[in-house]
């Protein structure tokens, strides 16, 4: 399988789902790359590219290969924009789009549906990920969301790695001065001092220091922005245990074992794969009530707890107990001069919905944001009471939960 991204972390992150499955991966960095060693190379079983490359981009180049006679399956990966890009596509040329980040049961069922012929349907299921070992390692987590920054240091823990956290760009320039740091996890969007800025301000004092950014985006634009700031390398909220293990290896660690807690597959699996379970039960998180609740994915949420039941629900505690989803007067904050303060409530809404699986709640508060950006107060308004009912019908469906699992 050929694997093309322009971001290293990406690339390492599927090669390794990929190779766990049996697969042989070889990668590169751009479509103009990939045409250039076309003729080249043996020819692939499949391709998987992004869409959103630097210079020619990936719908462009599934449209050049076809023209060129290729007949291999080609998946494409997006950003938030996955029904754009479907849109975009001249049928025939791509034959799964998935979302970032990707989880790795995706990518199994994926290619062995398109490798087989087969229309590809892609599950989440819930795992224990096998973190690297990074004891000794420091790392800042930099985000003004409280919720974010406890989940990202109890997954970032599971390495063995000291981690402090800051609540903003300048916090987070103060304590690099104050101690030594093997690499930086930075959030964009903050006040005080936005994580570029902050970026900026580290380069030029550590240039060797390694700064990834954190980001709800996954645009090129982004990506250029976050380079440009002298960051090494971005990756997507909410973020999922397998990328976050992918960037810590890329950047700090000697070994990885993402796929540790199952057998070795055999290596015509991807081929040979059916829809059941994918590791044994002995490595699955705890169970959980087998019944439906309103508005909450919980196998996507135990997704980003690393498929332990018992963080999933310290997740749903700490999404309860967030100034965030408690409502306040987000109209008012929409009728003022600056929308800035509604943007931010409503980003960091969106961020954690997505993180505990309250993906409907997700996806309101992501189209009120997208709103408030281009200042189009009017149409947010007239969002929010959908919002606020939909807040309060998720806190329900939350707490049912927690009172069903006794947590």
């Amino acid at each position: 399988l050929v694997v093309v991204d322009d971001n290293a972390v990406m690339r390492v992150l599927l090669c390794k789902s990929l190779e766990a499955l049996g697969a042989q991966t070889d990668t590169e960095s751009s479509a103009e790359a990939v045409l250039k060693h076309w003729s080249s190379r043996p020819a692939p079983d499949a391709l998987l590219l992004d869409w959103r490359l630097p210079g020619m981009d990936g719908l462009a180049l599934a449209r050049k290969l076809r023209e060129m006679g290729a007949r291999q399956p080609i998946v494409m990966v997006t950003g938030e924009e996955s029904s754009r890009a479907q849109e975009l596509a001249i049928p025939g040329d791509i034959q799964a789009f998935l979302s970032k980040p990707t989880h790795w049961s995706v990518l199994r069922d994926t290619f062995a549906a398109v490798l087989s012929g087969r229309q590809a349907e892609a599950p989440l299921t819930q795992r224990n990920l096998a973190p690297p070992a990074l004891k000794g390692r420091r790392i800042l987590l930099v985000d003004d969301n409280d919720f974010n920054r406890e989940v990202g240091s109890e997954l970032i823990a599971l390495t063995g790695a000291v981690v402090d956290t800051a609540c903003d760009g300048q916090e987070a320039v103060e304590a690099v001065a104050r101690g030594d740091y093997q690499l930086v996890f930075m959030d964009i969007q903050m006040p005080v001092m936005d994580g570029y800025t902050a970026a900026r301000i580290l380069r030029e004092e550590h240039p060797d220091l390694p700064i990834l950014a954190l980001t709800a985006h996954a645009f090129a634009e982004e990506r250029g922005r976050v380079m440009g700031a002298g960051m090494n390398d971005l990756l997507t909220k909410p973020i999922l245990p397998e990328a976050l293990f992918a960037a810590l290896q890329q950047w700090l660690g000697d070994d990885l074992s993402v796929h540790a807690t199952e057998p070795a597959p055999s290596q015509d699996s991807l081929a040979k794969t059916e829809h059941s379970a994918p590791f044994p039960a002995a490595t699955r998180s705890v169970a959980a009530p087998a019944q439906n609740w309103p508005l909450l994915d919980c196998d996507a949420g135990r997704v980003t707890a690393n498929g332990s039941e018992a963080f999933y629900q310290r997740m749903l505690q700490m999404f309860l107990n967030s100034p965030a989803t408690q409502w306040t007067d987000l109209a008012a904050q929409c009728q003022a001069v600056d929308l800035e303060p509604a943007r931010r409530h409503v980003h960091s809404l969106k961020g954690m919905a997505g993180s505990v699986g309250a993906l409907p709640l997700q996806a309101k508060a992501a189209a009120i944001e997208t709103m408030l950006k281009a200042g189009d107060a009017a149409s947010a308004l007239a969002e929010l009471h959908d919002l606020e009912s939909l807040l309060v019908q998720t806190r329900t469906s939350v707490m049912e939960y927690l009172q069903a699992v006794g947590g």
